[in-house]
């Protein structure tokens, strides 16, 4: 007699709100779901179990590590989940929370449709904390760096107004303008970025490789070389013997750098880049949207001017119009004005300031933020053209120096010689 394959499985019990396992017999896959779902159980895991028979069991060990191997090879190749895998998740979380299904299925469906294995992980684990009795935003501040804080406040002002489709709505609104903003600044870097990339190819590809051919027939000729020539060929031979020390030297300094930025030198950096001109006003604009759009959400959701304008002023990672939002929320606690520290710091734009006045005047702050956002997503764009016009011209007057020095440097001494024959 043929035996029926056995299925082990993991599945919540609809009827008494539980997590229960154990193993069954079926014909395949299929009719083991389907046999599990006659007994009112919601499958999260179901797998078929191997059996042993002789040489089997080695080979299932085999394939047991084989699977491993390349389950941890996967995982580690894996890409960490990014904004756009959030954006996903919160789109179909509004969509399907929306529609009436409870949070426990919604969780489920989207885990089945994500292919992103990290992210389905992480998937599970929220679900299977919510189950255990966990609120859903306390699963999601398990997930370290995947939910922003203005993500988790949002959920939280959901679950308590019992509205969490509307909260994603927001949600997915916010961080799709987010996604759409990102993208303008990069696509506006790219060319600058591969400009500067291909110069600095050329360029090395010329002291290597052609600056010490010229450095022979000036040596042949036993010619004296002016200071720009000398400083080239000395530029040559440190690139050719010492490349390696010059890497070394380049990721010590990139690195001791980003300490010093994110450390004890995090004020003077931050402070010199709202000085520097175009540029520091195109950051002023882009940090007050940030603010203002993620504040005027927060009012929305239903969260407290108080929570809301701090979790609002995390999101600027600035340390000076930190100092200004610190000004601000003592303010606020005391019952007064926020918009006034703000404006006399004098690092937000008059508009941003004003705008919250009025917004704090009349009580309708949440509009008055939303308008001060959307005039500033046209000024940031605006700015970014600016900018992209601005590195242009730069790129190019660079390039034309370095092609000078190189020109003069090598020529300059065959014209001497030219002279010196001719003489």
């Amino acid at each position: 007699m043929m035996m029926m394959p056995v299925f082990s499985y993991k599945a919540l019990d609809t009827e008494f709100k539980r997590v229960v396992e154990g193993n069954l017999e079926a014909i395949d896959l299929r009719h083991a779901k389907q046999l599990l779902r006659n007994q009112g159980k919601m499958v999260q895991k179901l797998e078929r179990i191997q059996q042993r028979r002789g040489n089997a069991a080695t080979f299932g060990l085999t394939a047991s590590n084989g699977a491993g191997f390349l389950s941890g090879l996967q995982a580690l190749l894996a890409q960490r989940p990014g904004l756009k895998h959030v954006y996903m998740f919160t789109q179909q979380m509004g969509t399907l929370l929306g529609s009436g299904i409870p949070l426990v299925e919604t969780l489920y469906l989207i885990e089945q449709q994500t292919v992103h294995p990290p992210f389905r992980k992480m998937l599970q684990q929220i679900r299977a904390d919510v189950i255990n009795g966990q609120t859903f935003s306390a699963a999601l501040i398990r997930c370290k760096g995947t939910f922003s804080r203005l993500f988790i406040a949002m959920v939280q002002a959901g679950e308590q107004t019992g509205d969490l489709s509307r909260i994603f709505l927001r949600l997915e609104q916010l961080i799709k303008t987010q996604i759409g903003l990102r993208n303008k600044i990069t696509g506006a870097l790219i060319m600058p970025a591969f400009t500067l990339l291909v110069i600095s190819v050329v360029l090395v590809i010329m002291l290597i490789f052609v600056v010490p051919q010229f450095e022979q027939i000036f040596d042949s000729r036993g010619a004296s070389l002016p200071f720009i020539t000398v400083s080239l060929l000395m530029a040559s031979k440190a690139l050719q013997n010492f490349w390696w020390l010059i890497l070394i030297a380049l990721f010590c300094v990139g690195t001791w750098f980003n300490v010093f930025r994110q450390g004890v030198g995090k004020p003077l950096v931050d402070s010199a880049l709202l000085r520097i001109p175009l540029l520091g006003d195109f950051l002023k604009k882009l940090y007050a949207n940030q603010f203002t759009a993620t504040l005027a959400n927060l009012l929305g959701s239903g969260v407290i001017i108080t929570e809301a304008f701090k979790t609002a002023a995390a999101t600027v990672t600035n340390h000076e119009i930190g100092l200004a939002f610190e000004a601000a929320q003592e303010s606020l606690l005391l019952g007064s004005s926020a918009s006034r520290p703000l404006e006399e710091s004098k690092v937000f734009p008059v508009l941003v300031t004003k705008m919250l006045a009025i917004g704090e005047q009349t009580g309708e702050m949440e509009v008055m933020l939303n308008k001060a956002a959307l005039f500033l997503e046209s000024e940031i764009e605006i700015g970014i053209t600016l900018l992209t016009e601005m590195i242009q011209p730069i790129i190019t007057i660079v390039l034309g120096v370095l092609l000078l020095y190189v020109v003069l440097a090598i020529y300059l001494p065959i014209f001497a010689l030219n002279k010196v024959i001719a003489g």
